[in-house]
């Protein structure tokens, strides 16, 4: 009895993993005896082990599966668990990480594995009924309790896991699963010299190998970045340009292996690691995933992609993944992929990036997604929703064809609409804009029905020549000159506006290194940096240049400053512009005088000083960056993997600086534009067009439903709207406000239209 008394002394879950212990033991030395009748008056079951697989005639099936609940696999979850596996004739065990298995169909045994949240488990049933016991009990813990994430299942059962959507795309496609390590402690660290006398070869020599195969590393990369010509990869470009050679300087000088030099480099870049800056920590996570992609091609483990995607022979395939290194960003160009769910990342990484650009499905922060599928195995992203769903039932199935047939046919009606006005309900105009970096994105963005350019993004020009290669020396003022005028072409009587150049620590010259023009985190950026004549010499004789280009084209054009922080700063550059313009009229040279000048407000610093810029007459326009206006304001990062999620244009300090710069431009009765990417969602955009904004940057994709919706609003209710929102404190709160709102006005008759596109317009 003493032992028994001992008993009570313990929590009970240590009790009962101590009864099932002893009883184990018995049980395998006296299995004629019916152990179980011991404990059958005080109710309690058994973990008995099974003798081996199933029998003949039996199905084995099993899920596993992470406790989600703040309280774990508690009291309730495990007496209704147990009920749902008593409704089926297969055995069914439950098992902890610690590979301790109990009955499923006993809530005491489930509580003594004490599965708290985080903790992973799995079911196994065995038996004629085991495939839908596992399928049962999937539902059951995902759906209806709520308490775990079921990541895996050993059945083609439905599983839904959710993510964040990064575009509002959904697609129905097949499965790759990649599993590359981006890891820098999984690879070698040799001693050059130790490693040349064991060999038998000087030091040089082999240092020469190894630099040699680190440039073919690095080569590997550079061309699958060149193949796109994008923004996003010209500048990771860049980046990769200063990481290679930083690492071979670091190998060379120091004699280095390759992890070590790679070591060395990150450590030079360690004030970004630790930074507050998020933007600053996430381009430390770019060099960090683009020096491992590099070792991993090195030692010969990297993943080829494209080759899987070969394998799958499919035009369908989603890719799911832990990470998927900037490096691969080219992947999203690919035809036959038409999606990439990842397990890490951001909503406004690169990848991300690009794939809004190209219209494809993804989702980040999908947590499990690589364990939940297999090679082949169907799925479905929903960007609506944010969900992953693998091998979807029937009528799951049935459900997207029937939604993504419709959403087709929707956008294919819109068309129609590219040559009308975007005109309310109750007349007002409001201008659909585009964003461009060459002449190519001018005419799709014109194709699509948009108005003009709101934002030619310059310094993308300075980085790379027209081959896509990176430059050694600054375009000339001639070569600006006559792609500033390819542009002017290219939108023909449309308005176009240039964004003096913007340089940042993701984005800068590579040729000023060695002219005193590193950028370092917290350092000048936007305007500032290109007045900085002293600390940052190049970036202003750049800037000088480049006015000097944009005043030898011809034709109307708008050109604003970035990052503007005070009418100081504005005047100081409006000097610059006389003094080039006086330079090139006393050579005789004639200038463009049709050139309006504006600035962008994306700091918070302008605000307070929007009406002393707007009462100067040289400045012609505000031009809203909401992207940058909202990280500053909400202290978020939207290339973040952390703070992402909250980075809220939505967010009230936002839509208040937004009121405040509309009311500032309205009494000064000069332009107002945006060209941030704020108007490319339902919601923002009904708030944009409440708060005044009447002239709109879109991405082509969205702009054929941006003048959809325009048509069905009007924006005397919309006004009102925006003044009810005034006293909400949170963005979530925001966003209910609006959708109670639209199903107020669509009850009444007032916005029918809007009911048929709501399904591709709100995220």
């Amino acid at each position: 009895m003493p032992e028994v008394t001992s008993l009570f002394r313990l929590p009970l879950g240590q009790a009962a993993r101590t009864i099932s212990r002893r009883l184990q033991r018995a049980y395998q030395q006296h299995k004629h005896i019916i152990v179980p009748m011991l404990l059958a008056p005080i109710g309690m079951g058994l973990s008995i082990p099974s003798d081996g697989g199933a029998r003949p005639g039996q199905e084995s099936h099993s899920l596993k599966a992470r406790a989600t609940d703040p309280k774990g696999i508690h009291g309730h979850p495990s007496t209704i668990l147990s009920q749902t596996a008593a409704q089926f004739a297969s055995e069914i065990t439950i098992a902890n990480q610690a590979g301790e298995k109990v009955d499923l169909k006993n809530s005491l045994m489930i509580l003594s594995l004490c599965l708290t949240r985080g903790s992973r488990f799995s079911i196994e049933a065995k038996g004629e009924d085991a495939a839908q016991a596992v399928t049962a009990l999937a539902r059951v813990l995902a759906e209806e309790l709520k308490v775990a994430s079921v990541w895996s299942v050993s059945t083609d059962v439905q599983v839904k896991l959710k993510g964040m959507a990064v575009t509002d795309a959904v697609v129905i496609g097949r499965a790759l699963p990649i599993k590359e390590v981006l890891d820098i402690e999984s690879y070698p660290r040799i001693d050059i010299r130790a490693e040349a006398e064991r060999q038998g070869k000087s030091v040089e020599d082999l240092l020469r190998n190894r630099l040699g195969l680190v440039v073919d590393a690095f080569r590997a990369i550079e061309e699958e970045l060149v193949g796109d010509e994008s923004d996003v990869a010209q500048t990771l470009s860049v980046l990769l340009m200063e990481i290679k050679t930083k690492v071979l300087e670091h190998m060379e000088k120091n004699t280095l292996c390759a992890r070590d030099a790679v070591e060395a480099l990150l450590n030079d870049y360690k004030v970004l690691r630790v930074s507050d800056n998020e933007k600053m920590q996430s381009i430390y996570t770019d060099i960090y995933q683009m020096c491992t992609k590099m070792l991993s091609i090195k030692h010969r483990r990297v993943v080829d992609i494209r080759r899987e995607i070969e394998r799958l022979g499919r035009d369908d395939v989603v890719i799911v993944a832990d990470h998927i290194s900037p490096a691969d960003v080219g992947l999203v160009n690919d035809a036959r992929v038409a999606g990439i769910v990842r397990e890490n990342g951001s909503r406004e990484d690169h990848l991300s990036l690009r794939l809004g650009d190209r219209q494809k499905a993804g989702l980040v922060n999908a947590r499990d997604a690589v364990a939940a599928v297999r090679l082949g195995s169907q799925i479905i992203v929903d960007g609506m929703t944010g969900r992953l769903i693998v091998n979807p039932g029937t009528s799951t199935l049935r459900k997207y064809r029937i939604l993504k047939k419709r959403s087709d046919a929707v956008m294919a009606s819109l068309v129609a609409l590219r040559e009308s006005p975007a005109v309310t309900r109750n007349g007002a105009r409001i201008r659909l804009m585009g964003n461009a970096a060459n002449p190519e994105e001018v005419a799709l963005l014109l194709e699509h029905g948009l108005e003009g350019v709101g934002l030619v993004r310059t310094e993308f020009f300075f980085i790379y020549d027209r081959e896509g290669l990176t430059r050694k020396a600054e375009p000339s003022v001639v070569e600006q000159t006559r792609y500033y005028t390819e542009l002017i072409r290219a939108a023909g009587d449309k308005e176009i506006t240039f964004r003096t150049i913007d340089p940042d620590l993701d984005k800068s010259f590579p040729y000023f290194s060695r002219l005193n023009g590193d950028l370092v985190a917290g350092g000048k950026k936007g305007l500032a940096l290109c007045l900085d004549r002293e600390g940052h010499g190049p970036y202003y004789y750049a800037f000088r240049n480049q006015l000097k280009a944009l005043l030898l084209t011809n034709g109307r054009i708008k050109v604003m400053f970035p990052l503007v922080r005070s009418n100081e700063e504005f005047l100081f550059a409006m000097e610059v512009v006389d003094s080039v313009r006086a330079e090139l009229e006393s050579q005789g040279i004639k200038v463009n005088d049709r050139i309006s000048y504006g600035i962008m407000v994306e700091h918070p610093a302008v605000l307070r000083h929007l009406d002393e810029l707007a009462a100067d007459e040289r400045l012609d326009f505000f031009s809203l960056g909401t992207n940058d206006l909202t990280q500053y304001l909400t202290g978020t990062n939207r290339y973040s993997s952390v703070t992402s999620q909250y980075f809220d244009e939505l967010d009230p300090r936002v839509i208040r600086a937004i009121d405040q710069t509309v009311k500032a431009a309205a009494r000064a009765d000069i332009q107002l534009s945006l060209c941030g990417n704020m108007g490319n969602e339902g919601r923002k955009l009904l708030v944009l067009l409440g708060l005044g904004v009447r002239s709109i940057s879109f991405s082509s994709r969205f702009a054929d439903l941006a003048r959809q919706l325009i048509s069905s609003v009007d924006s005397d209710s919309l006004r009102l709207m925006v003044r009810n929102i005034a006293g909400i404190t949170t963005g979530s709160e925001v966003r209910r406000y609006i959708d109670e709102f639209i199903l107020e006005q669509e009850r009444a008759g007032a916005w029918a239209d809007l009911s048929v596109y709501e399904d591709l317009l709100f995220d």
